[in-house]
């Protein structure tokens, strides 16, 4: 997910977040690294960020380039014509 970038680029630290949030600063961590669609909402809302800003950069969104989640792997995406 992105939200780490946006921490950096806001000056915030996840225990910062946590407050934002209203939770815990210990359950932070958990809550990051295993969401809940609920949990993603209120990370958006306390960033104020839409939700998919979490998982893409507005740059990416423009391109046609995805990440993997898991290992940072780029992937070109092309779209094919309706005669292919």
């Amino acid at each position: 997910m992105n939200i780490e970038v946006l921490l950096q680029e806001r000056g915030l630290k996840k225990s910062e977040l946590a407050k934002m949030m209203g939770v815990n600063r210990q359950n932070i961590n958990s809550l990051l690294n295993n969401p809940t669609l609920a949990t993603i909402e209120k990370i958006a809302n306390a960033l104020g960020v839409e939700t998919w800003e979490l998982f893409k950069s507005k740059e990416e969104m423009n391109s046609n380039t995805i990440i993997c989640p898991k290992c940072g792997a780029r992937f070109k995406l092309e779209e094919e014509s309706a005669n292919e």
